[in-house]
């Protein structure tokens, strides 16, 4: 079974659980009112039986008995539906823990798949997310760096860059790492840089404790190019065969994401594949 399957099962589950409730619920609706009718009328019953005593001899023996025929029929029909509401009771238990069952076994079964694609491992919980420290900032190291300062209008162009030397106590010069634009320079504050995972740096499950679940939004590099986009990881890091066609990957620890505004000319957002230190969450 799928893990989109084992999810629907569940949702269905999940949905039908208030649909058998709202049934229950209106029989019970529909017994409370039948028994104040019932009540009402045992009450009436009642005080004409205690008028008919205390009359004594006087009373209507015919009348006496059937008030007193009257009052055992009420009480009967009154415990009934007292047994009816009991009975309902104990189904609503009974549906509620079949549910709560079959939402475990869902549970269990989903785990059971997340574990078996890799999505899910325990190891994660483990792992303290391996990023190098920020102020490891050597010369010729790799970074990402957003060359806008937060007082500007504009988003951040976060590219990829090495350092080139750190100033002072708060500040980083970086050359763009586009062969086109080693001349570009830009002197930022450390805040904008993020320091990115070199290779070999980390492997699959630190890789993936860093980047955290599918759906995640990230930052990476859109293919053929030095500058970092927002996008959705699609898939968990892991890494590519080596005698994938691809030898840009090949061997090398890898996610699949999606970027935002990326649709072609069908209206599909495309899956691509980027390299894993090229991708870091905000």
């Amino acid at each position: 079974m799928t893990t989109s399957n084992v999810l629907e099962d569940a949702l269905d589950r999940v949905f039908q659980l208030p649909v058998d409730t709202k049934r229950l619920l209106a029989l019970l609706r529909d017994l409370d009112a039948k028994s104040a009718k019932d009540a009402d009328a045992l009450e009436r019953l009642q005080a004409e039986h205690l008028e008919l005593l205390r009359a004594g001899a006087a009373a209507d023996p015919d009348r006496v008995e059937a008030v007193a025929s009257g009052l055992a029929a009420a009480k009967r029909r009154l415990d009934q539906k007292l047994e009816e509401r009991v009975a309902i009771a104990q189904q609503q238990h009974e549906v509620a823990d079949r549910h709560v069952e079959r939402l475990t076994r869902d549970a269990q079964a989903l785990e059971s798949e997340l574990r078996h694609s890799g999505e899910l491992d325990d190891r994660m919980e483990e792992v303290e997310v391996a990023l190098p420290p920020q102020d490891a900032l050597l010369p010729g190291a790799l970074v990402a760096a957003a060359t806008t300062t937060d007082e500007s209008s504009e988003p951040p162009l976060w590219i990829l860059a090495r350092v080139v030397e750190a100033t002072g106590r708060d500040r980083v010069v970086v050359a763009d790492a586009d062969p086109e634009n080693t001349e570009s320079r830009y002197t930022l504050s450390r805040k904008n840089i993020v320091v990115l995972a070199g290779e070999g740096e980390e492997d699959v499950v630190q890789a993936r404790a860093r980047l955290g679940p599918r759906g995640r939004r990230v930052m990476a590099i859109y293919p053929d190019t030095t500058s970092f986009y927002p996008a959705t990881l699609s898939s968990l890091p892991q890494v590519t065969p080596a005698d994938s066609r691809d030898s840009q990957f090949a061997g090398k620890l890898s996610c699949v994401v999606q970027f935002n505004d990326d649709e072609d000319v069908s209206g599909k957002n495309p899956k691509r594949t980027v390299l894993c230190k090229h991708a870091f969450v905000l």
